[in-house]
């Protein structure tokens, strides 16, 4: 007899959670779930193992890349800005561009970008999200120009060794570049 039933929330809502919030152990669950899904014991390793094929898949270059956790918290994570505008203009392109991009924080609205770029032209221009470590700041996304033309972006700073409101204003000088570029 069946004891009980769960239903999980859709893979968008889920996304949204990890995405605008950071929501870390919401990620590490993914990864071991998308092993799982391969049809494999659902472990960290074996959804690294699929990450990387579907990375491969889709077209983008995985040579040199270390992944050893899903939340990107640990340091032997090694991913370049190239691997992550792959993935960002990859998912221009898919069917599943609209709810990627509606999980992502926008820029002084909501999510990790909340306070971020408040009352300037990038306000709702800017859809990225957020990395933070120690001496570690990254921010990967999309802008909107003023010619209203979409661009993806990735920016990311290491081993620094000024505050940290300095890094995050740099990133927040390049979004602001990005919403007030005009190619006309």
């Amino acid at each position: 007899d069946l004891l009980f039933t769960n239903y999980s929330p859709p893979l968008r809502e889920i996304i949204k959670v990890v995405n605008k919030q950071s929501q870390n152990f919401y990620a590490e669950q993914i990864l071991k779930t998308i092993g799982l899904e391969a049809g494999h014991f659902g472990t960290t390793e074996n959804g690294i193992e699929e990450e990387l094929d579907i990375f491969k898949d889709m077209g983008i270059n995985t040579d040199g890349m270390s992944i050893v956790d899903g939340s990107g918290l640990s340091r032997l994570n090694f991913v370049t800005p190239r691997n992550f505008n792959s993935l960002l203009n990859f998912m221009f392109k898919s069917k599943y561009f609209v709810p990627f991009y509606n999980s992502l924080p926008i820029a002084g609205v909501d999510g990790t970008l909340g306070t971020r770029l408040k009352n300037t032209k990038a306000e709702g221009k800017i859809r990225a999200k957020t990395g933070y470590l120690t001496a570690v700041r990254s921010l990967c996304g999309y802008a909107y120009t003023g010619d209203n033309e979409p661009v993806s972006f990735t920016i990311i700073a290491n081993n620094f060794n000024v505050p940290v409101k300095l890094a995050e204003n740099l990133q927040d000088l390049v979004c602001l570049r990005l919403s007030n570029f005009r190619r006309k």
